[in-house]
């Protein structure tokens, strides 16, 4: 007859392992990305925050672009203008 013995302890140290496991893993996934939210279940609200700012960021530097792009273009036709 197999008989299992399994004693308060051990399940306390076993669930507490477990749960130094996982948050050991948390703070080496914050460390190798460098940052504080990788996740929604991290900060939830931080993540909406954080990536409605990258969007609105890339969306400047595209203005940006179009923006120099409209200056060095309106710089040539000034320069054909005057050759005219």
């Amino acid at each position: 007859m197999i008989s299992i013995n399994a004693s308060y302890t051990n399940l306390v140290n076993q669930r507490t392992l477990a749960a130094a496991t996982k948050n050991l893993q948390k703070a080496t996934k914050r460390l190798a990305t460098g940052a504080k939210i990788n996740c929604a279940v991290d900060d939830a609200a931080g993540l909406f925050v954080g990536t409605s700012l990258n969007s609105t960021l890339s969306g400047m530097r595209i203005a940006l672009d179009n923006t120099m792009f409209a200056s060095n273009f309106l710089n040539i036709a000034d320069g054909a203008l005057n050759n005219v």
